[in-house]
């Protein structure tokens, strides 16, 4: 068996559904398959690549990928400057291109639209390196997902800084079930991330995918760009002085058809303070929890939105936290201290559930005609008295199958409000 020495980190377990060792021998819950397969291993230098960055590599990366494409297989870009003049496509099934790390693997590209065109039809990978617009050029530094009316699935990108590029630092076109793992887009023409299936023939939403601390920064446009999604997961995300001056655009925009997208910890700043907006969102079941700004005008920005729930919110010289506009419907917020003035146009069905000023006293406001405090279920006993201080708000069954409303003490004691008719 050869034995190949891999230094990435790659998870493999995803990419292969199963255990994978670097000698090329699947395995399953620890123990080779019957049939063991040795995997196709090609370092690019075995094949006449020249570091240093005046010769063209493009050729014999294309070719790399080519030959592992049928079964699957990896490509590895060892440590140093490679010269890419021409858009390397990786296809088929199970393939990884691989550098060293994005410090040490650096690909200057001379030619133009993208670097790396992932358009296979899964479990594809680029890992590990910088990818620099060089020649000033290039569209895109990596455009990920299938043509066509299929939708591609589970590729992976991580570890990968996008510098420079005229249209967008990542594009993923149109995939579901992938990770962007550690991706920087950054200093491009215009978009960092563009989020989109513009590759598939009936626009249906790409589901399932999966950013993970990703960062776009000093981009000419929005550092972000999410349109048609179900059930995506942007998770310690950042987007950071892009549009500067630009006073009626965004750090980051989640849009177009968009449903039951998940933002957890997502960090939007301003740092020169030039007037831009933090998050605009459209669609509909969107969770925004943990959401920070910095020295923007407008935080949050909810335009044709329904069933949006907002929880954490961490504002820092901001002049309007939270925007409703007059076609959203059924909003609920929480953290109602951080929010300060709400600015709507008349929107309906708006919640606000959330502790206000120093006295940390409970605020639930509603529609117009009043807010409520719903309770789904009934206590089988009383709830344990609070500690000091405190009072516990519950209902019960009074043991004659009608409702009571009940506070209970500190003390202990338990105080009957009002009994059901």
């Amino acid at each position: 068996m050869t034995e190949h020495f891999l230094t990435t980190d790659i998870d493999y377990n995803m990419l292969y559904d199963t255990e994978f060792n670097v000698d090329g021998v699947f395995k399953l819950n620890g123990s080779p398959v019957v049939s063991q397969v040795e995997l196709p291993y090609i370092n690019i230098v075995d094949r006449g690549a020249e570091p240093g960055g005046s010769i063209d590599v493009s050729a014999v990366i294309q070719a790399a990928v080519n030959e592992v494409a049928a079964n699957g297989g990896i490509v590895r870009i060892p440590a140093g400057t490679w010269r890419v003049n021409n858009t390397v496509v990786i296809s088929g099934t199970r393939v990884s291109v691989v550098g060293d790390d994005a410090a040490g693997c650096r690909i200057e590209y001379y030619g133009t639209g993208a670097v790396f065109d992932m358009s296979g039809d899964g479990y594809l990978e680029l890992a590990k390196m910088r990818i620099v617009n060089t020649g000033g050029t290039g569209t895109h530094g990596v455009v990920v997902g299938k043509s066509g009316s299929v939708t591609g699935w589970k590729y992976e990108v991580r570890n990968v800084e996008v510098d420079g590029f005229l249209t967008a630092g990542l594009h993923v076109a149109n995939c579901e079930q992938s990770i962007f793992h550690k991706v920087y887009a950054h200093s491009g023409n215009a978009v960092g991330f563009l989020v989109d299936n513009s590759r598939h023939s009936t626009n249906s939403n790409g589901i399932n995918n999966r950013f993970e601390m990703c960062r776009a920064h000093d981009n000419v446009g929005r550092g972000w760009d999410i349109n048609e999604q179900s059930l995506a997961t942007f998770d310690d995300c950042q987007s950071l002085n892009n549009n500067a001056g630009n006073t009626s655009e965004y750090q980051f925009r989640l849009g177009g058809s968009s449903v039951a997208c998940r933002l957890y910890n997502l960090d939007l700043e301003d740092h020169a303070a030039t007037g831009t907006n933090g998050i605009t969102v459209s669609g509909s079941g969107h969770l925004l929890d943990g959401i920070l700004g910095f020295q923007l005008t407008k935080l949050i920005d909810l335009n044709t939105t329904s069933n949006i729930y907002i929880g954490r919110v961490v504002p820092s010289t901001i002049t309007t936290v939270l925007t409703i506009g007059a076609t959203c419907t059924h909003t609920t917020y929480l953290d109602a201290g951080n929010l300060g003035t709400v600015s709507n146009g008349a929107p309906t069905s708006t919640y606000a559930i959330g502790f206000a000023g120093a006295t940390r006293r409970l605020t639930v406001n509603g529609e117009a005609g009043g807010g409520y405090i719903l309770f789904r279920s009934e206590q089988s006993v009383d709830p344990a008295a609070p500690s000091a201080n405190g009072a516990i708000l519950f209902t019960k069954d009074n043991g004659s199958g009608k409702t009571q409303l009940c506070v209970r003490f500190a003390s202990g004691l338990t105080q009957v409000f009002a009994t059901e008719p």
